[in-house]
């Protein structure tokens, strides 16, 4: 695995308690959403990481299951203008942490068995992905249709029911719907890292979300190791999934 050198990360702390505003050199850092060494303090950094900065939160031995609410980071991923290439962000946990499982969570349309996110969905399911999904149900009120393709059950469910066999649980989404369920898995002794973007306008992670999970990652900032980087079937599954179709009410 290569390695890629970082320069000392300066990093600007607040004390949420007396507002006093500290700055610190280090070597490495990792963006917590609310819960950092010390209870008290948090950081900010804009500057760019390697893969194991990143990565520091996994401590050596843990289980990690990954668990992706897929409309959500589509549409995350959209926002920061790249296309994630789904086989290297399975090879970014698999290299890198003690990986059990990776889950994917979505809704398909019943109707399209040609669609590019049923061909994506069929090449996860032989490339080591788990995939959850449903179809896509439509409500007409007049002259109106919705899509309704909601999976936040689906994915709560499911690592409720999965926490008891793993340490450490990744969530890729800015859905504040699910801070109760980080606040659960933590609840039973799990540590939980929300992977999303704030860096979009209007930021897609949820501020209670970052708020409750032990660890935040920045989508942006693992960009390099996941984004699609050629068109070789082969080798790399693009996301499209279509939001007009994914809509969740």
């Amino acid at each position: 695995m290569t390695h890629i050198a970082s320069p000392p990360v300066r990093l600007l702390y607040t004390d949420r308690q007396s507002n006093r505003t500290e700055t610190n050199n280090l070597s490495y850092v990792f963006h917590s959403g609310g819960r950092m060494p010390s209870s008290n303090q948090r950081p900010i950094d804009t500057n760019s990481k390697s893969l194991n900065e990143l990565l520091i939160g996994f401590r050596p031995g843990e289980r990690v299951y990954v668990f992706i609410d897929g409309s959500n980071t589509y549409n995350s991923a959209r926002g920061l203008n790249f296309t994630i290439d789904y086989g290297r962000l399975r090879n970014v946990f698999d290299d890198n942490t003690i990986l059990q499982r990776i889950y994917y969570f979505t809704a398909l349309p019943s109707d399209d068995q040609q669609s590019q996110l049923r061909r994506q969905v069929d090449w996860m399911k032989h490339n080591g992905y788990s995939v959850i999904h449903k179809p896509v149900k439509e409500y007409t009120n007049g002259d109106t249709s919705l899509l309704k393709g909601n999976v936040d059950v689906e994915l709560t469910v499911t690592a409720l029911e999965l926490c008891h066999h793993v340490d450490h649980i990744v969530l890729f989404t800015g859905d504040g719907d699910f801070r109760s369920l980080v606040e659960a898995l933590q609840n039973h002794g799990k540590r939980v890292t929300v992977v999303s973007t704030t860096r979009t306008n209007p930021a897609l992670a949820s501020d209670d979300l970052r708020k409750q999970t032990d660890f935040f990652i920045e989508l942006d900032q693992l960009r390099p190791y996941i984004a699609r980087v050629d068109r070789n079937p082969t080798s790399t599954c693009v996301n499209k999934e279509d939001s007009s179709k994914q809509e969740v009410a």
